[in-house]
């Protein structure tokens, strides 16, 4: 791997946009947008064959006329000036490039033709690029960006993200931006018609602002080097692949999607178990899991103790916890005796612990569980949503003396909880063992209390289904086998 070329891909002290133009609706527009809005000390350079001045920047009729190293080429002309292009770059010594341009290998024999000489002229010259038929890349520790996907950078995080499909990766990263959690670098690949998912996944492996490393997968180019990578890498920061093509249409829709080589889906199975790459099945479960292998402890084990405050959510989660494999374990005498001392009579006396909505005791019942020699996680379910506000808008008609006396009592009762959340947060720190919330009010409305800010910051992520928290628990538990494994 080309270590100075892929750091100059993240990282470029000067950049040239070829096709960048003022003309609005055009990728050339958004992608000079993009390259321009951190671009700090960085050294932008427009290229078009018409426009004179570009985002108020002085524009050459060609990348050779730059007068100055040029480091980085972003591409968007059309696919039959690709190739042309490449080759002036060639001639400028560029060291590497981002090709956005659509039209190659994904739409039959005569792009496939197109590519290869797109290929064969870059690596003439030497540059190493992206693409093509990429959505672009960014590195939020740079500030580089050729994502035009919102006028905003994204959070700086420690997620690292790969992916074979642009609309995927930007499902990931809306996501994220949305909740708060911040990525590291993010890379669509395209055709890799040079540079392939295998030589992003080994410089992320050693990237240090990366500790999580994300992948969507239509099909592996070089199958034996990701799985010597992997298996090495997977030790000491965790892999999580979304690979799709399960089925013969999945496949056949990989193929013209990106010209990936899809192959039997029991052999990436059977390779993703044996270098401790963690699959999951769907997009948002992605998501899901590398944040929660971000901050989340290892599993020592599959136990799973459930707190809930209700008896169906107890159920729900029982059900998904064990069909995927984990054991709702047998509380222990000692934490039983506890529960007894804190709960009201009628609660559930076993595992799902439900508290039967009493107040005040909840924290204090998974500091218990916490310290049960038999429980190896929490999954805590629809406990922490009781926001007194929802009270507070029911109040009409009153004297506003009353309603001071409630939003004061509003106010103490949230800073209680906060504080509660801190020292549970502490707690899961201490005892080592993973905490997965579920929330019980539906979509993502639970982001917009203080409480869940509060959790978020900390990286923990609230689900909204319990069926979506034991996806996540039963990932966690397939790392710690696997890293158990290694010795």
């Amino acid at each position: 791997m080309d270590i100075e070329k892929i750091e100059c891909i993240f990282n470029p002290q000067s950049v040239a946009v070829i096709g960048a133009t003022d003309t609005f609706g055009k990728w050339g527009f958004d992608l000079i947008r993009a390259v321009v809005k951190n671009r700090g000390k960085r050294k932008i350079y427009p290229v078009n064959i018409r426009e004179e001045e570009v985002c108020g920047i002085k524009s050459f009729h060609r990348v050779t006329d730059i007068p100055e190293t040029v480091d980085f080429a972003v591409i968007v002309v059309p696919a039959p000036h690709v190739v042309s292009v490449m080759r002036d770059c060639a001639k400028k010594g560029v060291k590497a490039a981002i090709v956005i341009t659509a039209g190659f290998a994904e739409m039959g024999e005569k792009g496939k033709e197109l590519q290869k000489e797109l290929v064969s002229v870059a690596r003439d010259g030497g540059i190493r690029f992206i693409g093509p038929n990429t959505m672009g890349h960014f590195s939020t520790l740079s500030g580089f960006d050729t994502l035009t996907l919102l006028p905003v950078a994204f959070k700086r995080g420690e997620i690292g993200l790969i992916s074979q499909s642009g609309n995927i990766g930007g499902y990931v990263l809306l996501r994220g931006l949305e909740e708060g959690v911040g990525f590291s670098k993010f890379i669509g690949t395209g055709n890799e018609a040079d540079l392939t998912l295998e030589d992003y996944l080994e410089y992320l492996g050693q990237d240090d602002n990366t500790k999580v490393i994300a992948l969507y997968i239509e099909g592996l180019r070089q199958g034996r080097r990701f799985f010597e990578l992997a298996r090495e890498i997977s030790k000491k920061k965790p892999i999580v692949a979304l690979k799709v093509g399960r089925t013969s249409a999945g496949m056949k829709a990989a193929q013209s999607h990106t010209s990936a080589l899809s192959g039997a889906d029991r052999i990436y199975d059977a390779m993703f178990k044996q270098c401790g790459v963690i699959r999951v099945d769907e997009v948002a479960e992605l998501y899901d899991t590398a944040i929660a292998l971000l901050r989340q402890p290892i599993m020592k084990g599959n136990r799973v103790g459930i707190l809930t405050r209700g008896g169906g959510f107890g159920v729900l989660s029982s059900d998904a916890c064990q069909a995927r494999g984990l054991d709702v374990s047998t509380l222990s005498p000692r934490t039983i005796d506890g529960l007894n001392a804190i709960l009201p009579p009628y609660w559930s006396h076993g595992n799902p612990v439900d508290t039967v909505a009493a107040t005040g005791c909840t924290y204090e019942a998974l500091r218990l569980m916490l310290d049960d020699e038999n429980i190896d996680a929490i999954y805590y379910v629809a406990v922490i949503d009781k926001d007194p506000r929802l009270n507070i808008g029911r109040l009409i008609d009153i004297a506003p003396s009353k309603r001071e006396q409630a939003e004061r009592l509003v106010a103490e009762y949230n800073s209680r909880e906060l504080e509660s959340v801190d020292m549970m947060l502490s707690h899961m720190g201490e005892y080592q063992k993973p905490i997965v919330f579920c929330s019980s009010r539906p979509g993502r409305k639970p982001w917009d209390s203080e409480l869940y800010h509060r959790f978020r910051d900390d990286g923990v992520m609230i689900y909204s289904a319990p069926e979506d928290g034991a996806k996540v628990l039963a990932r966690l538990a397939e790392y710690g086998r696997y890293l158990r494994s290694c010795g």
